[in-house]
């Protein structure tokens, strides 16, 4: 349990692991803790958000833990072990509790809590529209390590039939996935490369590099699956100097910061003392 003062007297809050039964306030506390540009690039902006959450939660995939007032929650974290590596992948507070030092509790819990034996390395991205948890994350024991580039780009349209065979894998449990949750990912293989594809909503399709682009027989594959969807492609941004293509929008930036687990451990566990 955490305690602070408020004017009203001492307001406890729990930390305990989420359950599924938690997911309509966690999906609330997402959406609200994010801009209309990024609900509309990632999950979040699913209609069927707390469905993926609830999913996720007692799948395993990544471990929530929430902070409860009552029976009320209103904050939320989750983590993401990525080999040698913990991952951040959610944090988010009620507005009427921000600066009261939740995040740093929920987050010295996760690394006490989620952190694995091989695991020594933290990363967390954020996206730069939003400035306060950037300046926060800045004053870590923690360096910049990438900054990436969302961009959006038209599919071409082709006057004929590209040359090469296009192949997809896992298209039948992506349906389903889409299905359930409004996001899904499948796999494209040519002759040149292998792509891992996510689908997003009804807007777009989304690649993790700009890779893609360099591949023709790919663009074609997708834009005859759905003519009607934008490519949105995520990669570094010292790699949009090579690329020269037309249609292309720049909808957002982010950035990934990584440090030391211990060293985050030593640093947030001081701010709260």
């Amino acid at each position: 349990r955490l305690s602070f003062l408020k004017s009203t007297g001492t307001m406890e809050i729990l930390l305990r692991p989420a359950v599924p039964e938690d997911a309509d306030e966690l999906a609330a506390l997402m959406r609200n803790g994010v801009t209309d540009v990024v609900r509309r690039i990632t999950i979040i902006g699913s209609p069927r958000l707390s469905r993926f959450v609830a999913d996720s939660i007692e799948g395993g995939q990544d471990d929530f833990v929430v902070g409860t007032y009552g029976d009320r929650v209103v904050g939320m974290c989750a983590w993401r072990h990525c080999g040698d590596a913990l991952q951040l992948n959610h944090l988010y507070l009620s507005s009427k509790i921000r600066g009261q030092g939740i995040g740093s509790a929920l987050v010295v819990n996760g690394l006490r809590k989620s952190r694995r034996a091989d695991e020594c390395k933290l990363s967390v991205d954020v996206f730069l529209d939003n400035p306060v948890a950037r300046r926060w994350y800045q004053s870590w024991p923690m360096r910049l390590e990438q900054q990436f580039a969302w961009i959006e780009f038209v599919l071409p349209c082709a006057t004929e039939q590209e040359a090469g065979t296009c192949l997809i894998e896992g298209w039948a449990e992506a349906e389903a996935n889409h299905i359930r949750h409004g996001l899904s990912r499948f796999t494209l293989k040519t002759s040149n490369a292998s792509f891992v594809i996510g689908r997003l909503g009804s807007r777009v399709f989304r690649s993790g590099n700009f890779q893609i682009l360099s591949d023709p027989v790919a663009l074609q594959k997708l834009r005859r699956l759905d003519s009607k969807r934008h490519l949105l492609c995520v990669g570094a941004v010292r790699e949009l100097a090579g690329i020269k293509l037309h249609s292309m929008t720049t909808v957002a930036y982010s950035e990934r910061f990584v440090g030391l687990c211990s060293d985050a451990t030593t640093y947030l566990t001081s701010a709260l003392a």
